[in-house]
């Protein structure tokens, strides 16, 4: 009786592995975690019906945008150009573009996921956010463009589709249109996971983890408060752990302290 058997990757895996070994360095970047009372943002969800409560994404996008714009320092990443490689610069974001981690529900690949990018988020409201969220998740992957782009590379030789698949990461400009801006969400929460520690291509990446009650102290004593692990992993070539500490610390204060917009 066979134990095990072999299976080629799909083009999907294989176009995706490829990006990973060429952009992700772990020895690159640290990581920071704070676990995030949500008392306020919960009070804030309370106040709108079910179908239309914000989810966690939104209320951390609206966090990260606010951070950048007050602390652009961390706005901005580690390049290369294309014609000219073994000369970096540093590549700074005038723009507030976040990119999203989105799941595919693929058939044909396990391990393959995207990243869309949500535009100017500095200057949009917290329902704006939502809303852009809410429809990416009705939409699927089919419609999208930037899978829609991933998928036609499938289309061609892997050596020449990796190749392709590359290129923004070497052209600043591509950067900006393929990949938005310094930093990108994930959450796999909703599987039930605490916290996740990784690294991403972009400078920046924030996680948070599952929600729920956990003991925390407040006003002296030990109660159950609904909070999430926040995590930030960052490419200690852009900023140093004081000032990343500063960019985290700002970042969490906005979750704990979140203001309800007027209208």
């Amino acid at each position: 009786m066979e134990r095990s058997q072999m299976v080629s990757p799909s083009p999907l895996e294989q176009l995706f592995k490829g990006m990973v070994d060429y952009e992700v360095r772990f020895g690159r970047t640290v990581s920071f975690v704070n676990l995030v009372d949500l008392t306020q943002i919960e009070m804030i969800r309370s106040k709108y019906a079910k179908e239309n409560r914000p989810t966690y994404s939104a209320f951390v996008l609206k966090a990260m945008a606010q951070t950048l714009k007050e602390l652009p320092y961390a706005n901005r990443r580690f390049a290369r150009r294309i014609w000219r490689p073994i000369f970096p610069f540093i590549q700074q974001f005038v723009r507030i573009d976040l990119g999203v981690a989105v799941e595919t529900n693929v058939s044909d690949s396990l391990s393959a996921s995207y990243v869309d990018i949500l535009r100017d988020v500095d200057h949009l409201t917290l329902e704006e956010i939502h809303n852009w969220l809410k429809d990416r998740k009705s939409h699927g992957v089919t419609s999208n463009s930037n899978w829609s782009n991933i998928r036609r590379l499938t289309k061609y030789p892997y050596y020449f589709s990796k190749l392709l698949m590359r290129i923004p990461y070497m052209v600043p400009l591509l950067w900006e249109k393929y990949r938005g801006g310094a930093a990108v969400l994930s959450s796999p929460s909703k599987y039930g996971v605490d916290m996740i520690n990784t690294c991403w291509s972009w400078p920046l990446g924030v996680s948070y983890g599952w929600v729920e009650a956990r003991p925390m102290v407040k006003e002296g004593s030990i109660q159950p408060v609904v909070s999430f692990y926040l995590t930030m992993n960052f490419d200690r070539r852009i900023m140093a752990g004081a000032p990343a500490g500063r960019f985290f610390k700002r970042m969490t204060d906005l979750l704990e302290n979140m203001e309800i917009e007027k209208n």
